[in-house]
């Protein structure tokens, strides 16, 4: 996700990466990072073989071509990957 959020206009501000498995967490991580336009959000769940990824714009960067391109760069690493759900919402309305 950096490595397409950085072919972008949009300048990541944060990045924090958290490896889960101690306590009640199951084992993975969750990883995010902040951008001017809002965020981009990862979260691993390795026990089930799960990856969420979430990406949010609020400016006028289109976040479907940043998602397009981490699922190609996975599927080139990993190709028995299969995307089970890719769902774009239309931005929020303003009144």
């Amino acid at each position: 996700m950096r490595k397409a959020i950085q072919q972008t206009n949009m300048t990541i501000v944060h990045s924090k990466l958290c490896i889960l498995g101690e306590g009640e967490s199951p084992p993975g991580y969750c990883l995010v990072h902040l951008i001017d336009e809002s965020h981009s959000t990862a979260h691993c769940y390795s026990d089930r073989g799960w990856l969420a990824l979430d990406i949010f714009t609020c400016g006028k960067t289109d976040p479907v071509p940043i998602m397009e391109y981490t699922i190609k760069e996975l599927k080139n690493k990993y190709p028995s990957l299969t995307c089970t759900y890719f769902q774009n919402h239309h931005r929020f309305h303003h009144y």
